[in-house]
């Protein structure tokens, strides 16, 4: 009981880190996407319900900071743990260039889904031109994470 209530107070360090240090930096005026990535290593990790616990946790802090209670990256977040942590049922080998592609591709759906939460509940953020770039910049600055972070099996 004690080594999971550290684990998580850990998990919610690292979040909270991570959200505060995505507000200070910017990759040629991008604004990077770094909560995805605790949410991604915990999934791969751990399985879906901490995964999606972590994801909530990160997408709940991120729309605190943003202004809202309940937000897109709520739901953005929560969907990413739950894909993420049921990728590697889908290969039956786990090779690098699979976690490279599921990075990139994982993060550019969270910020999909982010950007269609915004047009349907208040309006188009930005034309879907200028979308475009962003959202593949967020994604090959984060796809590289993909390499590091590897599932493994608990035998």
């Amino acid at each position: 009981m004690k080594n999971k209530a550290l684990y998580m107070a850990l998990v919610v360090v690292v979040v909270i880190a991570t959200v505060v240090l995505q507000g200070f930096l910017s990759l040629w005026s991008i604004r990077l996407n770094l909560t995805i990535l605790p949410v991604y290593f915990i999934s791969l990790k751990k399985g879906t319900t901490q995964g999606t616990a972590t994801a909530l946790v990160a997408g709940l802090l991120e729309d605190l900071l943003s202004g809202g209670l309940v937000g897109p990256s709520l739901l953005s977040k929560g969907l990413s743990g739950i894909i993420v942590a049921n990728i590697p049922a889908v290969f039956y080998y786990w090779r690098p260039l699979i976690g490279l592609a599921s990075m990139f591709l994982i993060t550019i759906f969270d910020d999909i889904v982010v950007y269609i939460c915004l047009g349907i509940f208040s309006g188009q953020p930005v034309p879907f031109g200028d979308f475009v770039p962003l959202a593949l910049g967020r994604a090959l600055f984060n796809a590289p994470f993909g390499l590091v972070f590897r599932y493994r099996t608990n035998e």
